[in-house]
């Protein structure tokens, strides 16, 4: 919908909705009058890409009862009850939860509007009264339910961005799976959870997995059966929460030495057979602070050589979204990482674009296999450390530090914050 401009978009009190009259062809399953759903957003760019989704399902499901009408699949009858609801005002409820936890006025309403729009529309009494059973859903099948569901989490995301969000929780969903045999959502009991949580003990135990790759599964898991819960209005108590295990503090990366910068990774010839992206990289965290994902992330008219300042930008693009509202930003180049940029990465990072995992983990091999960690902590992440430590060192003032950085600046932030100028001055400071 995307050249429709404002279509089916009504503003009410602040708030956006869908609002659509339904079509001749489904009043006769569904009665006539208007649809009006919550987007559930007051501004108006999420509203846009939410009423684009809304529309998409919306249209699916109306060509459904005009070519199959009602005597389709449990899922799909049970599907058609939530949009008749949510399309009327009302979410779905099972006819148990109706009768024993909804507020007589509510309940009035229903039966108010099941007498305006005919009894003899069963589709309608059902969907209000409750008349529907859920589907029967497994973990596995819930998995596709929750991307279908969180589709407007990741309208701006890459590709591959998208790929590195599914993954984990593909994997999570696997390991549950395997543990618990995968039964309904609703037939899954607390016993189902502690022995997926037990499973867990034993290969943090005896395998050296670690209790912060357990807490990913259990996060994952709750976070599906939550939001399918929630998206097919299933009305399912629980079984998930209170599953993480306690973590220790985690050290953080330690900085390389400059001693150590200059004498052996700055050592001429030391970084020679690697990939000359993975060498870029190296040269450009030392001297810039730019993480590994930001660098892959970036495209050609990011990157600004010819200036009387050189520099890049680190923000928005056609090829990914940003970590956090703190992250964009635009960084000077000088000493390694001009000439990284210049020689090596002109027009980005082209063999690893949007590909950040497969770049530090190549570089990282190089560093392991030439002896060139300080110590078993040290990574090419370390690089970063080591920046902000010598920025630290020089007295940098913390504004310059986390503009530079792209942290939070934890005091009241007036202006634009620092020049490209005033940044460049810095940065030529501790480049090497």
């Amino acid at each position: 919908m995307a050249n429709n401009g404002h279509q089916y978009l009504l503003l009410r009190s602040g708030r956006y909705y869908y609002y659509r009259r339904k079509p001749f062809e489904v009043t006769e399953a569904l009665g006539p009058g208007f649809v009006r759903i919550s987007l559930k957003t007051t501004d108006l760019k999420t509203a846009l890409s939410r009423r684009d989704i809304v529309h998409r399902d919306i249209e699916q499901y109306w060509h459904s009862i005009i070519k199959f009408g009602h005597q389709d699949s449990a899922r799909t009858q049970y599907d058609s009850a939530v949009k008749i609801a949510q399309s009327m005002g009302f979410h779905y409820q099972p006819a148990d939860v109706i009768a024993r936890e909804l507020p007589t006025p509510e309940l009035l309403a229903r039966l108010e509007k099941i007498e305006q729009t005919g009894i003899e529309k069963r589709a309608v009494v059902a969907a209000l009264a409750g008349g529907v059973a859920p589907p029967a859903i497994t973990m596995t099948e819930a998995f596709d339910e929750f991307v279908r569901l969180t589709r407007d989490w990741l309208t701006d995301k890459s590709d591959e961005q998208i790929r590195r969000w599914q993954n984990p929780r593909k994997k999570a969903v696997k390991n549950w799976s395997d543990v618990t045999g995968n039964p309904e959502l609703a037939r899954i009991t607390r016993s189902d959870a502690l022995k997926f949580r037990d499973w867990w003990w034993d290969r943090i135990e005896n395998e050296q997995m670690t209790v912060n790759s357990a807490n990913k599964d259990f996060g994952h898991i709750h976070q599906i059966f939550e939001k399918v819960n929630e998206g097919l209005q299933l009305g399912l108590d629980d079984p998930l929460a209170r599953l993480r295990f306690r973590e220790k503090k985690k050290n953080a990366r330690p900085p390389y030495s400059p001693e150590y910068i200059t004498q052996r990774i700055l050592k001429p010839g030391a970084l020679d057979t690697l990939h000359p992206e993975c060498r870029a990289l190296i040269m450009i965290i030392m001297n810039t602070g730019a993480g590994p994902a930001e660098l892959a992330g970036m495209i050609e008219d990011d990157i600004i050589l010819d200036a009387d300042i050189p520099h890049f930008h680190i923000r928005e693009n056609s090829e990914r979204s940003l970590k956090t509202m703190y992250r964009p930003r635009t960084i000077p180049l000088a000493g390694v990482a001009f000439d990284a940029f210049k020689e090596l990465v002109p027009k980005g990072f082209i063999d690893y674009r949007n590909k950040p995992t497969q770049l530090s983990a190549n570089t990282n091999r190089h560093l392991t296999d030439n002896d060139l960690r300080e110590s078993d902590d040290h990574s090419v992440y370390s690089l970063r450390h080591s920046f902000q430590d010598a920025l630290t060192k020089a007295e940098a003032p913390d504004r310059i530090q986390a503009d530079l950085m792209g942290h939070k600046f934890h005091r009241p932030k007036y202006g634009d914050g620092a020049s490209l100028e005033q940044k460049y001055r810095w940065i030529k400071k501790v480049a090497y």
